[in-house]
C-alpha cells in the first residue's frame, strides 16, 4: 500500500501519516488499544486510506518481491510531462495560442 500512498497522497500527508502510525503502534503495544489517542490515530489513517486506490504489480521470487508497476486511479503527481503539456494546451483552446513572427 505504501507505493500507492506516495502516488495518491501529497508529501505532507504521507509524512504526517508515518508519524501518526508510530504513535498508533506505541499505543497498541502499551495496551491502550481502546484508548482515545489510538482511536484518533486510527481515524486519521482511515481518512487517508479512502483516497488511496489503484494497483501495484510485483514480481515474486524466492526471498524477494520487486515492484514492477504502480497504477494509481487518481495520481497526485504528473506521470508524463509531455502528455500534461499537450492536454494543457488543448484545454486552453485556440484563444490562448500564440504565433511568432519570423
Amino acid at each position: 500500500m505504501w507505493h500507492l500512498e506516495t502516488a495518491t497522497l501529497d508529501a505532507e500527508t504521507v509524512r504526517e501519516k508515518m508519524r501518526i502510525e508510530q504513535i498508533w503502534v506505541r499505543e497498541a503495544l502499551e495496551g491502550r488499544w481502546f484508548g482515545e489517542l489510538r482511536q484518533a490515530c486510527q481515524s486519521f489513517v482511515d481518512s487517508c486510506a479512502v483516497r488511496v486506490t489503484g494497483t501495484v504489480r510485483w514480481r515474486l521470487r524466492p526471498g524477494s518481491a520487486e515492484t514492477q508497476g504502480i497504477v494509481a486511479a487518481s495520481p497526485r503527481y504528473v506521470r508524463s510531462r509531455e502528455a500534461w503539456e499537450r492536454e494543457s494546451i488543448r484545454a486552453d483552446g485556440p484563444s490562448s495560442s500564440w504565433t511568432a513572427a519570423l
